[in-house]
């Protein structure tokens, strides 16, 4: 689904205000690197009807097994993990045994109490990206989540960690085994480390969503097949709202245009904006603020909400709107489907001139 910077930012998936943002409101990762997979999952909505129900079924998939999820990996493991490679030691013994594991100890005290230290969180990471594997694997597994799995799983398939695969607990390790896996990991294993690291960083963002999905009891929206444009949710209300007050809105072919009128903080706006969120989010594989929503696949979504002026380029409230419709016309001339949210027309003028334009530009939408 096509967007832009001006939709997004309208309705709040992202803020640098982050407690306002629909974004931190969704954020249930563990680590900071889901918490940057998550930003790009919602950042860019997905191609597709079949890439959307995928994602959603993986989100459900995490949901139903949340209680086995690997708890030996935090952010702070992670950070150990990345800075592991980044860190100066004195050369780690390749094969050590009791002799040079005790000289190693005893010349390079420091450098062996960091490394210890270090590979006990490489080692919790490893055998947290093993137990992801063994809950999510199955023959029902959706496809993206199958090839990921399968990733991970040949990048472990190593006979040194296969070794390993028994000990449940670094704290079962040896001296020698610390060491013996530290130069393993440090000098045979770094490219295969930071391609895992990024294996779990697109898990934790899918187990983040499925956490919103079961804290805030989000529905999974259904998608349709049909080449007709679809919008059918009940109960939607507007995720970021302590107290909200849910509608229900039914758009098709035959009725694609609604009028919204009311007084004035009636929630007319926050109504539109829940609109777009809710569509966003589906969109992007995620549950949505609703009791149940049914909509088809929109070619793109595009706002026009909180248009502001611009002084440095000399263009006044009234001339941005009208760059604002005009881009918009562009877009949805190319007869695919879009959702367009219009919160009050041409502001920026008088009362006259701003329902003579409004009218203009609805008729002319209209016959789209």
């Amino acid at each position: 689904m096509e967007t832009d910077k001006t939709t997004l930012a309208d309705l709040a998936i992202f803020d640098r205000e982050d407690e306002l943002s629909v974004f931190n409101k969704l954020n249930f990762t563990l680590t900071s690197r889901g918490k940057e997979q998550l930003h790009q999952n919602l950042s860019v909505p997905l191609i597709g009807i079949t890439a959307i129900r995928d994602v959603q079924n993986i989100i459900l998939l995490i949901r139903k097994n949340q209680h086995n999820w690997p708890t030996t990996i935090s952010n702070g493991t992670v950070m150990v993990v990345e800075k592991f490679f980044e860190t100066t030691f004195d050369t780690i013994p390749a094969n050590p045994n009791t002799l040079s594991t005790l000289s190693y100890k005893f010349l390079h005290n420091h450098d062996f109490t960091l490394i210890k230290y270090t590979v006990k969180h490489c080692f919790d990471f490893l055998k947290g990206i093993e137990q992801a594997v063994a809950i999510l694997r199955s023959e029902t597994t959706p496809t993206p989540l199958k090839k990921l799995l399968a990733e991970a799983e040949r990048i472990l398939d190593k006979p040194l960690l296969m070794r390993f695969r028994n000990i449940k607990n670094a704290g079962e390790l040896s001296d020698s085994q610390f060491l013996e896996l530290g130069h393993f990991l440090r000098y045979g294993y770094k490219g295969n480390m930071r391609e895992l690291l990024l294996i779990f960083g697109r898990l934790d963002a899918w187990y983040g969503m499925a956490m919103a999905l079961e804290t805030f009891n989000l529905c999974i929206p259904e998608f349709t097949d049909t080449d007709e444009p679809l919008l059918e949710v009940n109960e939607m209300y507007h995720l970021l709202l302590a107290e909200p007050v849910p509608y229900s809105i039914s758009l098709n072919k035959e009725r694609n245009f609604l009028f919204l009128t009311g007084a004035n903080m009636a929630g007319k706006s926050t109504f539109i904006k829940a609109c777009g969120i809710s569509c966003y989010l589906a969109h992007a594989g995620m549950g949505v603020p609703a009791k149940n929503m049914k909509l088809s696949y929109f070619t793109g979504l595009l706002s026009n909400i909180n248009v502001i002026d611009n002084i440095s380029k000399g263009e006044s409230y009234f001339f941005n709107e009208v760059q604002r419709i005009k881009a918009t016309v562009e877009k949805v001339s190319n007869e695919q489907r879009w959702l367009i949210l219009i919160d009050e027309l041409f502001k920026g003028t008088n009362v006259q001139d701003a329902m003579k334009c409004s009218i203009t530009v609805i008729k002319g939408l209209i016959k789209m």
